[in-house]
């Protein structure tokens, strides 16, 4: 499977979408296909790019107009992941998306090394793999969370207090954790 054939899945989905935030949504659709079956979605590597997590052999074939390699059928798995993904990511912003991916652990350890060692910006399948595979059971689990809606508007209020502050970072566990009484 190639990245082309599930950027063209994404973009039957979301026919407005962006390039940057297109990139952003392959991400997050290899790392969640990681984590649920054990294989890649598709075989090019995600790299770090200024502006996050970006399939780089997509990105220069669209840039300098190279022809697309023969399209290859999707199969229900793979339809189902890229469902999933659009549905959840689809509406958030590319300037959302960017700032997401930008505080996540496998973009984060690409973009340091390829400060230290020049064109070493891959992010390792095995990284995506293991970061998603936890974020799925963190999702599984908030999904079990009994929330009540004054707590979830008080946690929203706090974090959109601590925007922009120095030292102060909420993470989706930790916001479910406090939620959750942990």
């Amino acid at each position: 499977m190639s990245a082309h054939d599930v950027a063209a899945a994404i973009r039957e989905r979301l026919p407005n979408v962006g390039k940057v935030k297109l990139h952003k949504l392959l991400y997050y659709a290899q790392g969640y296909h990681l984590a649920r079956f054990d294989v890649p979605l598709f075989r090019e590597q995600i790299h770090a790019f200024n502006l996050g997590p970006v399939c780089a052999d997509l990105w220069h074939d669209e840039d300098k107009h190279r022809p697309k390699p023969p399209p290859t059928q999707l199969d229900d798995r793979q339809l189902n992941t890229i469902g999933y993904v659009a549905s959840r990511f689809g509406s958030i912003s590319e300037a959302d998306l960017i700032y997401m991916t930008h505080a996540e652990v496998p973009w984060q350890e690409a973009d340091r090394r390829r400060h230290f060692r020049r064109g070493d910006d891959q992010i390792p399948m095995d990284a995506l793999h293991a970061f998603f595979r936890d974020r799925v059971a963190t999702d599984a689990a908030a999904a079990e969370i009994q929330i009540d809606p004054a707590d979830l508007a008080r946690e929203v209020a706090l974090a959109s207090a601590n925007i922009g502050r120095p030292g102060r970072r909420d993470s989706v566990e930790g916001v479910f954790a406090r939620l959750a009484g942990d």
